[in-house]
């Protein structure tokens, strides 16, 4: 059961829509809480730390890659990459201090920007349109 988020804190950041989605060959296994947020667990690490497990809330609403509390972001021992500029969803301007983290997936791994904003912890619409993406070229070099 993963804690609530509240609407205002959610992000948008990054990465566009592209239009038509698109049938992938990978699946994300997750659950639905009873708040009807969507759920997944997936592991990230640092680039030479050991891979956490971290329950996301899944915001099609965030078009970047993921958020992470401050104190998870110091405990996974991520490097800062410095400041981003994000748009909350009630239409705040935030500058939260943004990291990269490897999200292990597939048997591979993928390095993507973490924002820091203290809430749940979210996956974006940027990371997974960058995992199918991957997925579906991995599965043409099969």
């Amino acid at each position: 059961h993963c804690c609530g988020v509240h609407s205002s804190r959610r992000v948008s950041h990054g990465v566009q829509g592209r239009g038509r989605s698109r049938i992938v060959s990978s699946v994300i296994h997750g659950l639905v809480t009873r708040e009807r947020e969507a759920v997944v667990r997936l592991l990230v690490r640092a680039f030479d730390g050991e891979p956490k497990e971290v329950e996301f809330v899944i915001d099609t609403g965030f078009t970047g890659f993921l958020t992470l509390s401050t104190r998870l972001i110091s405990v996974l021992n991520l490097p800062n990459l410095g400041i981003a500029r994000a748009t909350l969803a009630d239409g705040h301007v935030v500058y939260p201090p943004v990291y990269e983290a490897l999200v292990l997936w597939n048997d591979g791994e993928r390095m993507v920007e973490v924002l820091d904003i203290d809430g749940a912890a979210l996956v974006g619409m940027g990371l997974l349109d960058a995992l199918s993406q991957q997925s579906r070229r991995n599965a043409f070099r099969s």
